[in-house]
């Protein structure tokens, strides 16, 4: 009764949906995907513009979810009625997994907040400054595929993409020089592959927060593994101390400097 009352909330609203597939809704089975998410997305949103609707809904498990359509529609959302939509869908314990209060999961007051922190970071200026990073990262990658190309040997392009990106966010982020072209294996690629790598626990935890979105808020659930979460929070720590000691140390060494020219000139 409760699935049948849920699968009717779109023709209660008199809003044009498409009918639910199989028990898991408008989406393939979680536990066996072989699209993906975005893949049965598009294949919605694609239904919709064959029938020319402007907007329509879906459901993922019981929970329905609005799609629009009209590039218009999308625009005013994004844009002039953006204070109405600040939610994402997502819910997360933050006291017990701090790494998912991130920018696409939070809403409200602390979305504000983080976007307000973040926004200086992607000016155009800083952008700019950060685009000589990303060809120095390409020199290494262009390297990595010519040597395959010698050796006649597969391309994996997913895994030098990764490699790729892995390096600009390592020099653009933190600072650091991954080499994930030189070492696959090096610690921040191992960790980054190892977070993106989708579990059975991975999809038993989707699977009951779709059908259940509030209970991440109040079990100790985690999207990360506790030593991956770990690596990630005392890599940034360690790169905080570093700086701050660094700047202690120019700001010490600039007062040395002007303490001596003083006596020099007195």
């Amino acid at each position: 009764m409760y699935v049948k009352r849920s699968r009717s909330y779109w023709s209660r609203k008199r809003i044009p949906y498409l009918k639910p597939t199989s028990v898991f809704e408008n989406v393939e089975n979680v536990f066996n995907p072989k699209r993906g998410l975005m893949m049965d997305i598009k294949i919605c949103y694609d239904a919709f513009r064959r029938r020319k609707k402007k907007f329509g809904g879906i459901y993922f498990f019981t929970e329905p979810v609005f799609m629009p359509i009209d590039p218009d529609l999308i625009k005013s959302i994004l844009s002039t009625d953006f204070s109405h939509f600040l939610g994402h869908g997502f819910t997360f314990n933050e006291k017990y997994d701090p790494l998912a209060a991130h920018l696409f999961n939070l809403e409200g007051e602390k979305w504000r907040k983080m976007r307000t922190k973040l926004t200086p970071t992607f000016t155009s200026g800083k952008m700019k400054y950060m685009f000589k990073t990303l060809l120095d990262c390409g020199i290494p990658m262009i390297g990595y595929v010519n040597d395959l190309c010698e050796k006649r040997e597969p391309v994996d392009i997913k895994e030098i993409l990764a490699c790729y990106t892995t390096d600009i966010i390592g020099s653009c982020a933190f600072g650091l020089e991954c080499n994930s072209f030189k070492d696959p294996n090096a610690e921040f690629r191992r960790n980054g592959r190892e977070a993106l790598t989708i579990r059975f626990s991975d999809l038993l935890m989707r699977f009951l927060t779709f059908w259940a979105p509030s209970l991440p808020k109040y079990l100790p659930i985690k999207y990360l593994r506790s030593d991956i979460e770990k690596f990630f929070i005392n890599a940034v720590k360690n790169i905080l101390d570093y700086r701050t000691t660094k700047i202690m140390l120019n700001v010490m060494t600039s007062f040395s400097y002007l303490s001596n020219y003083r006596k020099r000139l007195e």
